[in-house]
């Protein structure tokens, strides 16, 4: 019907996943299925790349696989998704929004100093 092929369009769009040296705009992370496609639509109509994940954990997940550093990067370090803003649910199962953001905060410090 309708409604099923509007939400698997809405799907497909918002998750289509970028090529691995491609900074993408968005980071966009919430457990409600419909909530996730929903928002990752709008912000594609907007104009803006977008990542989803579909909880705290697969959030710092794709964090990690971040390379963060251009001028220490080597060909052990894999190149993969820049980004440039992060929403997150507050009221996630599992980790909730504030406490993954520590969690990539924490993170991203530490490969800081490395």
């Amino acid at each position: 019907d309708t409604v099923t092929s509007s939400a698997k369009s809405l799907a497909e769009s918002a998750t289509e996943v970028p090529t691995e040296t491609e900074t993408v705009d968005v980071l966009l992370v919430e457990d409600d299925r419909f909530c996730l496609l929903a928002a990752g639509a709008v912000i594609k109509r907007m104009g803006f790349s977008v990542r989803t994940a579909e909880s705290g954990q697969a959030a710092i997940d794709l964090v990690k696989k971040q390379s963060y550093s251009s001028s220490s990067s080597s060909s052990t370090r894999p190149s993969s998704f820049r980004f440039r803003v992060g929403l997150f649910d507050n009221n996630m199962a599992g980790l909730s929004g504030p406490e993954t953001v520590r969690e990539i905060t924490r993170y991203l410090e530490a490969q800081r100093e490395n």
